[in-house]
């Protein structure tokens, strides 16, 4: 729920809008999250997942996925591509002296953090998730 409360609330609204929303893009994301979200509700009230799940904050497998799930949801978010394009802007309009300029693409070479071990981070961090 982290993740899509991140990726569908969170994230549009901290960045401008880069290209134009289509409604079938929409309704195509409510029919998998709408089918996704009843079938693994459907599993996890089932009995077998209730004995199972009934013990899981004793096993180390379960802190094991939490420490890789706040590992991957802290590295979405700080290495999200976004912010890159949105410091990039930031710093041309400064050094512009705030003076208007045609809108126009911004880009900059990832680096830092842990972009000098893997290109496409934002991937990364969601499967990590």
């Amino acid at each position: 729920m982290t993740h899509y409360l991140n990726r569908t609330l969170i994230s549009p609204l901290r960045t401008s809008s880069l290209s134009r929303p289509y409604l079938m893009i929409a309704i195509s994301a409510v029919f998998f999250n709408t089918v996704n979200g009843s079938l693994l509700g459907t599993y996890l009230s089932s009995p077998p997942a209730q004995s199972f799940l009934a013990d899981a904050f004793a096993r180390l497998m379960f802190w094991l996925g939490l420490t890789l799930w706040v590992a991957g949801i802290t590295g979405n978010v700080t290495h999200e591509i976004l912010n890159i394009r949105r410091n990039a802007k930031k710093a041309s309009d400064d050094t512009n002296n705030g003076k208007d300029k045609p809108k126009e693409e911004h880009y900059a070479i990832l680096h830092g953090l842990l972009y000098r071990f893997i290109s496409y981070l934002n991937y990364f961090c969601e499967w990590a998730e």
